[in-house]
């Protein structure tokens, strides 16, 4: 059985993707060449990122944050780089078109998912953590949404 908390978080996730993607009111700020120029490459950077971390969860993929009762840890691949990898993703693609449209409102909610996701990545890690007791570990040496200096170092 999925928690009530599970359905509010992705009813409330989804909203602010409608609210993102659906209203405009056009608050513009830093229209120029290389602002645009980095939001194509968030918004690449985000889809490539996001394409492989669904290939990558296949069968544990699922929009609530609790685990699946079959579900097993992921800690390869784009799970290598941050635990967070869809969601990371998807606040690039957001920042991304931000950018490209010169939209501050589009910014501002993309913040707001940005905030929203670090708490529905903090309930999600523990109950990652009551079902993978491994999962500490794991979250000691990979970054959440964006990886750890540490990593790249190595």
């Amino acid at each position: 059985m999925i928690p009530r908390k599970d359905y509010l978080l992705v009813i409330i996730q989804f909203c602010l993707f409608g609210v993102f993607a659906f209203l405009n009111f056009n608050v513009s700020f830093l229209e120029n060449f290389t602002a645009k120029l980095c939001g194509y490459l968030l918004v690449s950077i985000g889809l490539l990122t996001i394409f492989f971390a669904f290939l990558q969860l296949n069968t544990n993929l699922s929009p609530f944050p609790s685990p699946k009762k079959s579900a097993v840890l992921v800690t390869s691949g784009m799970f290598n780089i941050v635990r967070h990898p869809i969601y990371a993703g998807i606040f690039g693609l957001m920042l991304g078109l931000s950018l490209i449209f010169a939209d501050g409102f589009k910014l501002l909610i993309a913040i707001l998912v940005y905030l929203f996701f670090l708490y529905k990545s903090n309930y999600e890690e523990h109950l990652l953590t009551k079902a993978f007791p491994e999962y500490e570990i794991y979250k000691s040496s990979v970054g959440r949404f964006l990886p750890k200096l540490s990593q790249l170092k190595s």
